[in-house]
């Protein structure tokens, strides 16, 4: 089956996110509350959750969750972790720019960064991640059309195929500045709409740019290089998803 050729210009943005990693420092929602919620609940407006856990609790498991009544808009604080995420709702919702997306994730950032850094408290890694779609009939096939070779399509194992995910992993120096991962994944999924209740087959793009795990101990990132860092971190995946699917 010959499938439509997909480029660049036809992905839409599904979510985006940037995310801070702390060292030394424990989430205290008692600070928070005092210096920062009541300016964040002008974005993220509805009921905050803040969630009871045990002590020694995984430091996986979110101790705030905020999120606008919209449900586009989402923040999870983690004890050595913030994530500050937009998504998309519905397929009817027009897709955010990075540039809107950057001014208002490094807006918050950057408050919560002055709120607990110190000598003591550090940003020690940073991560940027942006999904993306195509809504396709066969979108297996698409993957399998693009990067696959012809004896394997036609006839062959790949002819037609359901769930099909190429996954690569990149290091390089971002900018001169960042030694980073770069995940970028081509997978035949769904998005989602309407709490859940609609289902529509697509091309899913998935990429997750970040700093290195093993450079956390000497790292220490002011609100400059987190800013820097996501500017540079979201034109570059751009260009990598330009280099998968050109125009």
């Amino acid at each position: 089956m010959q499938m439509p050729k997909v480029s660049f210009g036809d992905f839409a943005v599904s979510s985006c996110a940037a995310c801070i990693f702390t060292s030394d420092f424990r989430f205290n929602w008692a600070l928070f509350s005092s210096k920062l919620l009541a300016a964040w609940q002008e974005l993220l407006d509805a009921e905050p959750m803040n969630i009871p856990v045990p002590e020694g609790a995984p430091v996986a498991v979110p101790r705030v969750i905020l999120h606008s009544s919209g449900k586009d808009w989402k923040c999870e604080i983690f004890p050595e972790r913030l994530n500050f995420t937009w998504q998309r709702t519905n397929l009817e919702q027009e897709s955010i720019s990075f540039a809107t997306f950057l001014e208002t994730s490094l807006k918050h950032l950057h408050q919560y960064v002055e709120c607990f850094h110190s000598d003591v408290a550090r940003v020690c890694r940073l991560a940027a991640f942006v999904n993306r779609y195509v809504l396709l009939e066969a979108p297996g096939s698409a993957i399998a059309d693009r990067f696959c070779r012809e004896d394997l399509r036609k006839d062959g194992p790949l002819d037609e195929p359901g769930q099909v995910e190429l996954h690569v992993h990149g290091r390089f120096l971002l900018d001169n500045k960042f030694d980073v991962n770069s995940w970028a994944r081509s997978k035949a999924g769904w998005i989602t709409e309407k709490d859940g209740n609609e289902k529509h087959s697509a091309l899913l793009f998935e990429q997750d740019i970040n700093t290195l795990a093993e450079e956390t101990a000497e790292k220490n990132f002011d609100n400059a290089a987190l800013s820097h860092f996501l500017k540079v971190a979201y034109c570059k995946s751009d260009e990598i998803l330009k280099a998968y699917y050109p125009e």
